[in-house]
């Protein structure tokens, strides 16, 4: 991985998408934790290069990411005047949005206080989680007073401000991050606390891994004995994973599922009525269903 081209597909990307894969296993069998174990240990030895950076904010701004960036495993190098586009700020930024140098996106995607509120005071994970902005007509739109556009939550922003999104119709230079070593540290930890046999040393080692992630997001961290069942780590785990990884590659989804909490969790933040299993599978497309020849059946629910 030291030696592949930055944005390439490298040995890293690889085992990164054996670890997805074998975490989508684990509920069914958790043996699938100790091959989890093996590949994130690999990927965190010395002979990788890979090393967690200092910052964690800055890692999302404007010159964050290249090569020098040693915590990337993979991300999508930007070519504004190709294929290859961020234009994220324009999906999130509200329609009204004058700050820091930036103007209006379409505002697509919103985030909720209810996550927001889960953060701990000081971490420095929300800090463009954006719970404040000035408006085209020089209001200040907040929590207090949200009108239409933070009614409900902050602006998902993830990635820094980048003023030159405007003359570059719409496009960031900041590169999207799809994996990362930050994650490998928390699925490590997943895997020691829950694969079969785990012992007190590999509890313990857990908990080193994920307050390693903690102390670089300015927090404390957790102490064992605040730790006493493996439900508690779960419900740390998946907090630790939500605020460290959020709006990066679908992850957070994916951990609800594996853990079967997605159906709990949108009746919880959205009170909704329409959650149910079958949702934690898409709808196949009538053409795949039909080039299946019968063998291809519609997932449940559909």
């Amino acid at each position: 991985p030291a030696e592949a081209e930055y944005g390439r597909f490298s040995q890293g990307r690889a085992n990164m998408l054996l670890i997805r894969l074998y975490l989508h296993e684990s509920p069914d069998d958790k043996s699938y934790y100790t091959k989890v174990e093996t590949i994130a240990r690999e990927l965190m030895s010395s002979s990788y290069g890979y090393r967690l950076s200092a910052d964690y904010t800055k890692m999302f701004e404007i010159g964050g990411q290249g090569k020098s960036n040693t915590e990337i495993i993979w991300a999508i190098p930007v070519n504004t005047e190709a294929v290859s586009w961020n234009d994220w700020h324009m999906f999130v930024l509200p329609t009204d949005f004058a700050d820091h140098g930036m103007a209006s996106g379409y505002e697509c995607v919103n985030s909720t206080w209810y996550f927001y509120d889960s953060f701990e005071e000081n971490d420095v994970r929300k800090t463009y989680l954006v719970a404040s902005y000035q408006a085209q007509n020089g209001d200040i739109v907040d929590r207090e007073n949200p009108s239409s556009h933070l009614e409900l939550g902050p602006i998902p922003l993830k990635y820094g401000y980048d003023t030159n999104v405007t003359g570059n119709g719409g496009k960031s230079s900041i590169d999207p991050i799809i994996y990362r070593l930050a994650d490998v540290y928390l699925t490590l930890a997943e895997a020691l606390y829950l694969k079969p046999g785990s012992s007190a040393a590999d509890k313990e080692e857990a908990m080193t891994h994920i307050n390693t992630i903690r102390n670089r997001a300015g927090l404390d961290g957790i102490s064992n004995s605040e730790v006493n069942t493996e439900e508690k780590f779960v419900e740390i785990l998946l907090k630790e994973r939500s605020h460290e990884l959020w709006c990066e590659n679908g992850q957070y989804r994916a951990d609800l599922i594996r853990f079967n909490k997605f159906v709990e969790h949108a009746e919880t933040v959205k009170g909704t009525a329409y959650a149910n299993k079958n949702k934690e599978l898409y709808p196949l497309p009538l053409s795949a269903i039909n080039d299946g020849k019968g063998l291809v059946t519609q997932n449940p629910g559909y």
